[in-house]
């Protein structure tokens, strides 16, 4: 809103001067609104995305690499290290039976 307009004289101006003065149109372009501005930034996100996407994936996999860790650490804070050390001998065991 551009309060410094009477309502009267200029409605447009007074409901969307403060709108037209923050947000000035592109060079390149005729019109402006909110979904072309949505839009430009939504190919900006996708373009940073596939650039990265390497990197992502990598930090993506430390971080489950690292959830696995810390679940097995609270298990040896809870159960003790004996009883996990027992639990992962017969999760071996179920292996090689089903492997046999």
């Amino acid at each position: 809103m551009d309060q410094s307009v009477d309502p009267c004289e200029d409605f447009y101006q007074y409901a969307c001067g403060g709108w037209i003065k923050a947000n000035s149109l592109p060079e390149n372009e005729r019109e402006w609104d909110r979904y072309e501005e949505l839009k430009i930034l939504k190919y900006h996100i996708l373009k940073y995305i596939l650039a990265n996407l390497y990197a992502l994936k990598r930090q993506i996999m430390d971080k489950f690499a690292r959830l696995d860790t810390v679940q097995e650490h609270i298990l040896e804070l809870l159960l003790g290290d004996e009883t996990l050390s027992s639990m992962k001998m017969t999760s071996k065991k179920r292996e090689n039976i089903a492997i046999k």
